[in-house]
């Protein structure tokens, strides 16, 4: 295997800028590419849930899939990382995009209310976190988008009365490939170093309860460590 030195690392490789929602290629345990994602949820009707626990993937795939589906008119996030501008490459030229990511007692949570009012048929509607919102709103919002004829795409930890689009699930598998899409995506040639390729990827995970957003937090502070400890005894 490899060896790296840790002074050699111009960044972190698991920086939030590197690992943020949209800020890596998708990855998905189950093969799906994003144009075939695309594709079905036109098929649905442009009505379809993303289903998978916190930290699974869920706003990584809504970063890469919705530009795809249309222009994105109005963005609001209460996520630090990506509050500013959505974590996007480009934006589409289809249909009218309303997209929020949510968190319970948040202004976000308001906003996204206010804006039901302006749906019509020509408009989708974004919400990353849909299990914020009360059983009886997600009924009501449900209702009124198709009332309206607004297409309607959400994330949640449970599923809800929409089609599934995909669940999401982290495997193995799928955290060693986003390790190494992070080590490339920093500048890093080669393979991965030693200490980050022996890591029991089975027991981070379990760790974490499966989440794959507070398991690259841990790989951060490793990383950090090591470049430390390194830096330390070079100047010795």
């Amino acid at each position: 295997m490899t060896q790296v030195k840790m002074s050699s690392l111009q960044s972190n490789p698991f920086a939030t800028r590197f690992v943020a929602p949209g800020c890596l290629p998708w990855i998905s345990s189950e093969h799906e590419t994003v144009p075939a994602l695309q594709q079905r949820f036109f098929l649905m009707g442009r009505r379809a849930q993303i289903v998978g626990p916190h930290g699974t993937g869920k706003s990584t795939l809504l970063a890469h899939l919705v530009p795809r589906i249309g222009r994105i008119s109005h963005y609001e996030s209460c996520v630090p990382e990506i509050a500013s501008s959505p974590p996007l490459r480009g934006r589409g030229q289809g249909e009218e995009v309303f997209w929020f990511v949510l968190r319970r007692g948040h202004p976000v949570m308001r906003s996204a209310r206010r804006h039901l009012g302006k749906l019509g048929k020509d408009n989708l509607l974004v919400l990353d976190g849909f299990e914020q919102f009360s059983p009886l709103e997600r009924s009501l919002v449900i209702w009124w988008t198709r009332w309206r004829k607004c297409g309607l795409l959400v994330t949640s930890h449970n599923q809800v009365r929409l089609p599934v689009l995909l669940r999401t699930r982290i495997t193995d598998n799928l955290v060693r490939d986003v390790m190494e899409a992070c080590w490339c995506s920093a500048g890093q040639s080669g393979q991965l170093p030693d200490y980050l390729d022996k890591i029991y990827i089975e027991a981070l995970l379990r760790k974490h309860g499966g989440n794959l957003r507070e398991s690259l937090m841990e790989l951060y502070d490793l990383v950090q460590l090591h470049e430390s400890i390194n830096t330390c005894e070079a100047n010795k």
